[in-house]
């Protein structure tokens, strides 16, 4: 078995022995942020965006911490540098501490483990995932937030169905995925939701030069739009893009990735050899 390390605040460890103190509140409460970046070429991609959500996702979530930039910054790169793994995830996260009680943050903990990078197969990629559709609105959805009891339920019961992803909607419109941002193509129009979600690095990424191969329109995509959409995809940072190929058993498009998702796929990954 590879020996993997990481970081609980300063010391270096082995993964495996780093351990959490049982009254911190991410244990008591469920409180705490995170976020998860990988390597290419073993440099981590998007490195500055993803450490800045990891900021802000904490001030929404009013955790106390001390932490700067550069530190966690060369944390990171010290685990990349020494990594056994071709390639590397690495997630960061910041805890609730523990303030005079249990109901109080107190000066967050950092915890850096580094992970093996586990890529969606080829045939995914091919012919597309269907994804099961759940009423739920997430709170504080701008925040990545360590509280993904939903997402593990949902994903679970819907993958006994025969999906792969969940995609929330609140009633009239979809909003996101479980750990993903969700686009769809009608009419040669990407559309993608602007508030109410979490911005990822890489929708954010892919809004940055979408326009040059069609227009974009920054809302959600409706519920009684579904059987008109040409296209469908998600986008994370395992995923990159993905094609959504039939959702609650309505075929998107005709049914298989569509050629907008695979150009701007081919555009997204000529920026990796770069």
């Amino acid at each position: 078995m590879i020996s993997l390390n990481g970081y609980f605040n300063d010391t270096l460890l082995p993964v495996s022995e780093i351990r959490l103190p049982v009254n911190d509140l991410l244990i008591f409460r469920g409180l705490g942020v995170f976020d998860y970046m990988r390597t290419y070429n073993r440099k981590v991609f998007l490195f500055e965006e993803h450490i800045t959500r990891l900021f802000a996702s904490a001030d929404r979530m009013g955790l106390h911490h001390h932490w700067l930039f550069s530190q966690i910054s060369q944390k990171i790169q010290n685990l990349a540098d020494q990594s056994p793994l071709p390639e590397s995830a690495f997630r960061v996260i910041l805890t609730g501490g523990m303030g005079s009680h249990s109901l109080e943050p107190g000066p967050a903990n950092l915890i850096i483990l580094t992970e093996e990078v586990h890529p969606y197969p080829a045939i995914a990629y091919d012919k597309g995932i269907n994804a099961k559709l759940c009423h739920y609105d997430r709170y504080r959805p701008d925040a990545k937030s360590i509280t993904y009891s939903q997402a593990v339920l949902e994903l679970a019961e819907a993958k006994k169905d025969g999906f792969s992803e969940v995609l929330y909607h609140n009633g009239n419109e979809i909003s996101e995925g479980t750990t993903c941002n969700f686009f769809g193509i009608k009419d040669g129009t990407l559309i993608t939701a602007e508030d109410g979600i979490l911005k990822g690095t890489r929708r954010n990424f892919i809004l940055s030069f979408a326009e040059k191969y069609c227009k974009v329109e920054m809302r959600s995509v409706q519920l009684d739009e579904l059987s008109h959409l040409d296209e469908a995809f998600v986008t994370s940072t395992t995923r990159e893009i993905l094609p959504v190929t039939g959702i609650d058993h309505i075929s998107i498009g005709n049914g298989k990735p569509g050629d907008l998702t695979q150009k701007l796929h081919s555009a997204y990954r000529s920026f990796l050899t770069v």
